[in-house]
């Protein structure tokens, strides 16, 4: 692409990106009619935006992302071991010895693996090669590495063929991190693959989160297209203080159990989901 047609093309999504922030919502077909160029390029434009963490595509249109609040008195300082552990240790007793558990990206989830039951029906579905070493020497059972692509210097295998490979897993749990959650709206943010992490909790029985915000700063965290009421369980580090807590409470959450200084939230009413080993918690 010639430099002539590649400033073009960055001033229209610029233009774009402004133009949604304006408003709560902007369809499509509107942003083509505004800028003067057909659908199939405001689609085009709207997913780089997306990419970008600048917006987020929704029901025909987009709109902007919005601030999240993250559990941190130091928003820079990372967790403390203390804190890994004891939210490790609340998903411990959510973890049945035959299930089928798909470990998403992150920290947090990479540090399971020791954890878990010691059983040689427990499978594990490994998205990131972070786990892999773990994973390799403390399951008994069966360790898969989801097939996809792997960037330079990023340890997270995502990409269109690891989405599609989620569909030859019958996945009981899925255990994923996740750097904040927006306000009023309850939709859930991730550094890590929207496409791959929002398709894993479309497909799991039941569905696991890690509130971490080592990676989360000032700059906006992409957001995913689901939201609280679509996962089961929320583990927070801390006590999540009141915004976040009247989201849960909104999102039908209630305070479950502690595990020290770790707090395990539970959706009201489970979803009716046929799996191998049942979550009593």
């Amino acid at each position: 692409m010639a430099i002539g047609a590649r400033s073009t093309v960055l001033q229209r999504r610029l233009q774009i990106a402004d133009r949604i922030r304006q408003g709560s919502f902007v369809r499509v077909e509107d942003l083509a009619e505004q800028i003067g160029v057909s659908t199939v390029t405001i689609r085009s434009d709207l997913a780089y935006l997306e990419e970008q963490g600048l917006i987020m595509r929704a029901n025909g249109g987009a709109r902007a992302v919005r601030q999240f609040h993250a559990v941190r008195r130091d928003q820079h300082a990372p967790l403390a071991a203390s804190q890994r552990r004891d939210m490790i240790s609340a998903i411990v007793p959510l973890v049945g010895s035959s299930m089928t558990v798909l470990l998403g990206s992150g920290i947090l989830p990479a540090l399971l693996p020791p954890y878990l039951p010691a059983s040689s029906q427990l499978r594990l579905i490994i998205t990131s090669l972070e786990a892999l070493p773990a994973a390799r020497q403390y399951s008994l059972g069966p360790v898969y590495l989801l097939g996809g692509q792997c960037h330079s210097g990023r340890a997270e295998i995502d990409g269109p063929t690891a989405v599609q490979a989620l569909a030859a897993y019958d996945i009981d749990l899925f255990v994923m991190e996740i750097a904040g959650i927006s306000t009023p709206d309850a939709a859930l943010r991730t550094l890590f693959s929207q496409a791959l992490h929002a398709e894993a909790i479309r497909a799991a029985r039941r569905t696991i989160a890690l509130l971490n915000p080592d990676g989360a700063s000032e700059a906006e965290v992409p957001e995913l297209p689901v939201f609280l009421h679509d996962i089961d369980y929320l583990i927070t580090p801390e006590n999540p203080g009141p915004a976040i807590s009247r989201t849960l409470h909104q999102a039908g959450f209630s305070h479950n159990a502690e595990a020290d200084q770790a707090r395990l939230y539970r959706k009201h009413i489970l979803d009716q989901k046929n799996h191998h080993d049942a979550i009593s918690a």
